[in-house]
């Protein structure tokens, strides 16, 4: 069979239409791309801003009453904190005096966000002592001889709540700080507790608060974990390691 050969004219018109469409193709994409590099650049313009405070703060008016306002309340609140690390038993601190032991409030994460801020606003010694003391019993002084943050120490959570680790049998990834203990006398309806109570002595709700973290991994009041706590452990261990 002969091929249908198309008229010379024809042919022309598609060869022009096709240069014509990678042109428009190539058009479109140059323009995404000085779009990118236009917003690439912007946001480079931005972060060195935010960089350099003179350039920001220097445009901004500055209500100096309300500023010292804030730095009085934030500094009143991180008094409390540092305060209540020389009454408690081992040091800690929590986010606030009269938060409960457990959750997120627990011992596994040094709550010493606050005591280091004012002490980056300050500089005073007293703060970085407070917030030193805080994060003893997080990283192993403590009863059950252990660190709350895995990988950290000798001896740390085996069995954090974590799926895909416990079915693959894996060991844990380093880095993840359990909520850790949690006093029962206020969570003492926990469902966990009527569960292990036949296999532990004394029962559950008799257990010294700072020694009842049960290495198990369906045990959320304890061995669970999320990003938003372990930030403070970040942010602690980065504030100290930096000095």
């Amino acid at each position: 069979m002969n091929a249908q050969r198309l008229p010379i004219s024809q042919s022309n018109q598609q060869q022009s239409n096709q240069q014509q469409s990678n042109q428009n193709l190539e058009s479109g994409e140059q323009q995404r791309e000085k779009q990118q590099d236009d917003e690439q650049l912007s946001y480079q313009q931005e972060v060195g801003q935010l960089s350099n405070p003179q350039q920001t703060t220097a445009a901004l008016p500055v209500d100096e009453r309300i500023q010292a306002n804030a730095r009085a309340s934030f500094l009143r609140h991180a008094d409390d904190l540092a305060a209540l690390t020389r009454t408690t038993a081992f040091g800690w601190s929590k986010n606030h005096p009269e938060s409960p032991l457990g959750w997120a409030n627990g011992l596994g994460a040094p709550k010493s966000v606050n005591i280091l801020q004012a002490h980056a606003l300050t500089g005073d010694p007293k703060y970085l002592l407070a917030a030193i003391n805080s994060t003893q019993f997080a990283l192993g002084a403590n009863p059950d001889n252990m660190s709350f943050t895995t990988g950290i120490g000798d001896r740390y959570p085996q069995n954090p709540l974590i799926i895909d680790q416990r079915i693959t049998g894996q060991s844990p990834p380093p880095g993840i700080t359990v909520y850790g203990p949690a006093d029962f006398t206020l969570y003492s309806d926990y469902w966990l507790l009527s569960k292990i109570a036949d296999d532990t002595f004394p029962s559950p709700w008799e257990w010294p608060t700072v020694e009842n973290y049960f290495d198990i991994y369906f045990y959320p009041i304890g061995s669970e974990f999320t990003v938003d706590y372990m930030l403070s452990s970040a942010y602690t261990w980065g504030y100290l390691s930096a000095r």
